[in-house]
């Protein structure tokens, strides 16, 4: 249709040229080109939107991220046609000698390491450029998780410098304040992108996405605050119930890529009830959590689709909801009895959590029979006087009870 319709306006401007047919012809044949651009637009419209999901390094390559699960799982349910892209994983398993740069998934990076990384590994980044580009994506949206991000920007570069018209979109920058967003607008003109989201992007993206399908940005700003590229969700809107997010979706990873396939993770709350002083992630998203049985189906959902030995609860905390938690716990126990999970003789979870009085002697013990083998508690201190400055809110007396109780119910706990 496009080819057929560009090909009658380079012929009716022939015609015009030459003046070799008279007004009517020309009325007839610019007609006939409108019909063919009008039936060239349903076309496009009855077609998917398609986005490329990208990660790039530096990334944990234990397993597959579960941001990018939910996200991809997010755009498929308003069918959207997406391709995962996740560079790290892949550019970890081709380049051996650069390996070491992973290091700086947990460890800053000066700008002489990355300019020095992205030197090493050009060849790597045009050529996963060029990959994205031949898929032709009508969308390319960075997943930017921590240091990624250095490494987002250059390939985004690269492919605007090969496709300047393509839409580009930075998302996943969390910031903690005014000051974080005015530091990413200050440069905004400078990246290489068409639209940033910063916090918490489940709902943006979604209105980003259908703002860029009708050609109405304009509305983001009446839902949004919004400044150029900025699109700042710190104040929300944002999901507020997580039972409404759909399930976690890692049909697009390559899992031979990670270090531990049968080993996913995922996460049952977003922010943290706690304000500790040294921490940022409270001031980032608010707290919430899925219920109990939201979290068994999620978990029933991952048992039948793919081979999991084992869950690991990537959230801030696992038990900031004890009700959902105990819930969950007692859920299980009656799905296992009844034998709804597949494989779960193998199954086992863990997770990070607070220490906190409702951690009883009796739900840890519930808990290790509804698999929880490994806790990982944020004691930080042995000081009583620093834990209070830390505002932490227990006393070292509950934290050794809690930890004690916790490794007499055969659960290992750190």
């Amino acid at each position: 249709y496009e080819e057929r319709a560009r090909r009658l306006e380079i012929y009716k401007d022939i015609i015009k040229e030459k003046a070799h047919t008279d007004a009517r012809s020309i009325s007839l044949l610019t007609k006939s080109a409108q019909q063919m651009t009008l039936r060239c637009l349903k076309k496009n419209s009855d077609t998917r939107m398609k986005i490329a999901l990208v990660l790039m390094p530096w990334y944990r390559r234990e397993s597959p991220s579960p941001e990018l699960a939910m996200t991809t799982s997010i755009l498929k349910k308003k069918n959207r046609e997406v391709q995962v892209w996740d560079i790290s994983a892949l550019m970890f398993r081709d380049t051996f000698m650069k390996r070491r740069y992973w290091k700086h998934f947990l460890l800053d990076a000066d700008s002489e390491t990355i300019e020095n990384f992205q030197e090493q590994a050009k060849e790597f980044f045009e050529y996963y450029s060029n990959k994205i580009l031949t898929h032709n994506p009508d969308i390319i949206i960075f997943k930017c998780i921590g240091n990624s991000y250095y490494n987002s920007e250059r390939l985004a570069r690269i492919i605007k410098e090969s496709d300047k018209d393509k839409i580009v979109i930075f998302t996943g920058l969390l910031t903690s304040s005014a000051h974080d967003v005015e530091t990413i607008a200050a440069r905004q003109n400078e990246m290489p992108v068409d639209f940033i989201i910063c916090g918490e992007d489940y709902f943006a993206l979604d209105e980003l996405l259908k703002a860029v399908e009708t050609g109405e940005a304009s509305k983001l700003e009446s839902i949004f605050e919004k400044k150029g590229k900025i699109i700042n969700c710190a104040k929300g809107p944002i999901i507020e119930n997580l039972d409404d997010l759909p399930f976690f979706d890692f049909s697009g990873f390559d899992l031979n890529c990670y270090r531990f396939p049968d080993v996913f993770e995922i996460f049952i709350s977003k922010g943290c009830p706690w304000r500790c002083a040294f921490c940022i992630d409270w001031q980032n998203e608010k707290f919430r959590s899925m219920s109990g049985k939201r979290i068994l189906n999620e978990i029933l959902n991952l048992s039948h689709s793919y081979k999991i030995k084992h869950i690991r609860f990537c959230d801030k905390t696992i038990n900031g909801n004890i009700k959902a938690l105990d819930e969950f716990c007692d859920l299980f126990l009656d799905a296992l009895n009844k034998g709804l999970f597949k494989g779960s003789g193998e199954f086992g979870w863990s997770g990070d959590a607070m220490i906190r009085p409702e951690m009883t002697k009796g739900l840890l013990e519930k808990m290790f029979l509804a698999r929880f083998y490994g806790i990982g508690y944020g004691l930080e201190s042995g000081s009583e006087k620093v834990i209070r400055e830390m505002g932490k809110l227990f006393s070292m007396p509950l934290a050794e009870e809690v930890i004690r109780n916790t490794h007499l119910a055969q659960i290992k706990t750190s």
